[in-house]
């Protein structure tokens, strides 16, 4: 149970001036205090973010240690903090940026490796370089013996779900009109929120 704090004297006293300064309804104290009941609320839900499988074991802990340093398979890692991590920050960034844009005058290493020359592939976005992005960072540890496969796509999948439920509540604390966020899921799907 979370207690509910009180507000001291100054605070609400700034709870009810308005500065000059400030633009919009909220005064940045307000701001404060809501965003804070956010981040409360989202703690109090966590609950609601399930794992949609159970974690694999194929038996190799038996016979191999898996350790990379002082880690080891056998500590938790489902889902893996570095994928849900890496996800939540790039549905972020897809909410706040144009996924579609084109990214211009891009290079790529010549064959020998000495030089940059034009990059003549498919054309690259945003949005597209984000999610490869996220894609790399949780595959990559699989690749280093610290998770398996299935750890970093539900760490991509939960990343994404906190990012959307923060993406709800944020939205009511902008003082101008704003009618949401557009984005594309890591999965295609494109959602307005």
């Amino acid at each position: 149970m979370v207690r509910k704090r009180r507000l001291k004297p100054i605070q609400r006293k700034l709870k009810k001036e308005k500065r000059s300064c400030e633009v919009g309804p909220l005064s940045s104290q307000v701001r404060r205090i809501k965003n804070m009941k956010i981040r409360e609320r989202s703690v109090l839900n966590q609950h609601r973010f399930s794992y949609s499988v159970n974690h694999p074991c194929n038996g190799d802990e038996d016979i191999y240690e898996n350790k990379i340093g002082s880690f080891s398979k056998a500590l938790p890692h489902y889902p893996a903090g570095h994928s849900c991590v890496a996800e939540a920050a790039v549905t972020m960034l897809k909410a706040f940026f144009d996924e579609s844009y084109v990214i211009p005058n891009l290079v790529d290493a010549s064959s020998d490796g000495t030089s940059l020359q034009p990059y003549e592939g498919a054309l690259l976005k945003v949005g597209g370089e984000l999610d490869k992005l996220a894609a790399n960072i949780a595959f990559g540890r699989d690749t280093a013996g610290v998770h398996w496969r299935s750890d970093g796509m539900e760490g991509l999948k939960l990343g994404e779900k906190v990012s959307i439920e923060i993406l709800k509540e944020y939205k009511g604390t902008y003082n101008e009109d704003f009618n949401g966020f557009s984005l594309t899921k890591f999965d295609g799907e494109e959602i307005n929120i």
